[in-house]
């Protein structure tokens, strides 16, 4: 009896070793259970994987529309105004006649000065013939050849008169804006009206002197007219020399206009292609800033680590901003990247959105 009771209270014992063992022995956890607790703590983001793209960079000012040319045309001579031929704004060609002066006595004068020309040409021969045959002085024949001389000048410097009568376009374009009105009295060198040609357009801009090396005679560039308009053009000329006031060079763009509707001395904006780079085309959202103040994006390597690269951006569109700094292929942060930090390995979800279709070039 106290045998069997001696038994019972050591077995007691044994089981209460036995479970108290298993409390205090801690439970091997398997590692692949491990790994999981270990990734349901990790800090899940979303990513999008890039590849760096050729980007065109350009430089983008504001200039003034300006005609082709543009002419004030003058009156050679005086005189009264006749006739008015052309009317303002119509397209003409070169050699139209615009206005025509009165030729008033200019005929008269013209018939006179050739009938006195005629009669120094008869004494001047006289005295030639007389001087051959030493019937005449040198002095007599000297004379009658200057007085010959003055009558062919008088006829010229009429008939001259009597050319400029009809005042014609200098090139194909419009009379833009008249000076005169039929009846009226013209002055020599008086003005008649401003003439243009704008079938081609001179789109003028101001680069600064820390730019102007990017910028080449006969680059294509982008116009976009206050109008809304939007058209080609190449680089024309560049000056040579910089406005002192603002060290700005004068760049002038040629752009067609054949069909005239577009109006000169309206503004317009112009954008001229300078270098080529690669670079990543991102959401700004991405962009963030380190611990020391500058900007970059934060991507995953191949071990599920944050890392930060520091980027410039190169080019900002509506769509986004082409940045460049990062790798040639980046895994980039676009979801969760303010939760993370350099280094912090996260869970990924990759984004299948395909951004680098919204690129602007």
């Amino acid at each position: 009896m106290k045998k069997s009771y001696v038994i019972s209270i050591v077995m007691t014992v044994m089981l209460v070793l036995w479970m108290a063992s298993g409390l205090l022995t801690p439970r091997e956890t398997p590692v692949s259970e491990a790994n999981e607790v270990e990734n349901e703590q990790l800090m899940l983001v979303q990513t999008e994987i890039q590849k760096a793209q050729t980007v065109q960079l350009s430089l983008t000012v504001q200039g003034q529309v300006e005609p082709n040319r543009s002419v004030m045309i003058r009156s050679d001579i005086e005189g009264r105004i006749k006739d008015i031929l052309v009317d303002e704004g119509r397209w003409v060609d070169a050699g139209t006649t615009l206005v025509r002066l009165a030729i008033e006595d200019r005929q008269i004068k013209l018939d006179r000065e050739k009938a006195l020309l005629d009669s120094r040409k008869k004494a001047f021969s006289r005295a030639q013939a007389l001087s051959h045959e030493n019937y005449q002085s040198k002095s007599v024949l000297e004379e009658t050849y200057a007085a010959l001389k003055s009558a062919e000048a008088n006829v010229a410097q009429i008939q001259f008169e009597i050319n400029k009568l009809n005042i014609k376009a200098p090139f194909s374009g419009v009379l833009d804006s008249s000076m005169i009105e039929q009846g009226g009295y013209v002055s020599a060198n008086g003005e008649i009206g401003r003439f243009v040609e704008n079938s081609s357009l001179i789109v003028v801009v101001q680069v600064a002197q820390q730019n102007i090396q990017q910028v080449r005679v006969g680059a294509e560039a982008t116009v976009v007219f206050a109008t809304g308009e939007t058209r080609q053009g190449k680089v024309k000329h560049i000056s040579m020399l910089a406005k002192e006031s603002t060290r700005t060079f004068r760049v002038e763009v040629l752009v067609s206009n054949s069909d005239r509707s577009i109006p000169a001395g309206i503004s317009a904006e112009v954008e001229i292609p300078t270098t080529e780079i690669e670079g990543h085309f991102v959401s700004p959202a991405v962009l963030g800033l380190d611990d020391n103040g500058e900007m970059g994006v934060k991507t995953v390597d191949e071990n599920n680590a944050v890392a930060f690269y520091p980027v410039s951006i190169m080019k900002a569109t509506t769509a986004g901003v082409w940045v460049k700094g990062l790798p040639d292929s980046a895994q980039i942060i676009t979801i969760g990247q303010g939760f993370v930090e350099a280094g912090t390995k996260v869970k990924v979800e990759q984004d299948t959105r395909d951004d680098s279709q919204e690129a602007v070039q």
